[in-house]
């Protein structure tokens, strides 16, 4: 699920304090199986509000072999 995984990640680089409105990507629901699973990612983009440099992913996309 690219689509979503880059929807993430463009709205962390653009708009951190926006983030609870990836709620409404089309691809939330089969990529999020319960809000549990996006809980940690609002955690980790509160925490890294107040900081001056923007948070920045460890990994970008996967591949299944």
């Amino acid at each position: 699920m690219h689509r979503f995984n880059d929807a993430a990640a463009n709205w962390i680089d653009g708009k951190p304090g926006e983030i609870a409105s990836l709620t409404d990507h089309a691809d939330f629901v089969t990529a999020v199986p319960t809000i549990d699973d996006f809980l940690p990612l609002l955690y980790a983009i509160a925490i890294t509000a107040n900081l001056q440099d923007a948070a920045k992913p460890l990994v970008h996309g996967y591949a299944m072999r």
